[in-house]
């Protein structure tokens, strides 16, 4: 859903929510404004999910609200990878999982922490992203950037 999250955006939440519930088989409807999304609780008999869909569409185009066409609607994490940024930080994450795993697997004495934790500054570091994407690329592929980086959050 685009633009909940923006201001005056709770009303077409309500309006959303209130659409949902009345549809047969829907316990109740929340949206998450963050996310853009709608978590619903189905009941019997199950709603269809392009009834579901056709509400919410039906519901934002009534509403009065305007998103700001500026701000772009949400990714969620779910999504997954969409920069090359963030498959870097997979792909680091990956690789401190691997060396830490490895310490206590095998019989070497243990790797400090801090061993695994490098990988993750050179990540978030601009110069030395910038100097480790250098020695790692061989050509020069375009990147995506964005004022607001999107956070990592651990469940």
């Amino acid at each position: 859903m685009h633009g909940v999250c923006q201001d005056g955006g709770d009303k077409l939440a309500r309006q959303v929510e209130a659409a949902l519930e009345r549809l047969p088989g829907v316990a109740w409807a929340r949206v998450n404004a963050p996310s853009g999304r709608v978590v619903v609780a189905v009941g019997s008999p199950e709603p269809r999910l392009p009834d579901l869909i056709a509400t919410i569409a039906r519901t934002e185009n009534t509403c009065d609200h305007e998103p700001d066409p500026e701000i772009p609607p949400p990714e969620p994490p779910e999504d997954g990878p969409r920069t090359p940024r963030t498959l870097g930080a997979l792909a680091s994450d990956a690789l401190g999982l691997t060396i830490s795993a490895a310490t206590r697997i095998l019989p070497f004495t243990p790797v400090p922490g801090e061993v695994a934790g490098l990988l993750g500054a050179i990540d978030l570091h601009p110069r030395l992203h910038a100097l480790a994407g250098r020695g790692l690329r061989a050509t020069r592929a375009p990147r995506c950037s964005s004022r607001w980086p999107r956070r990592s959050f651990w469940v």
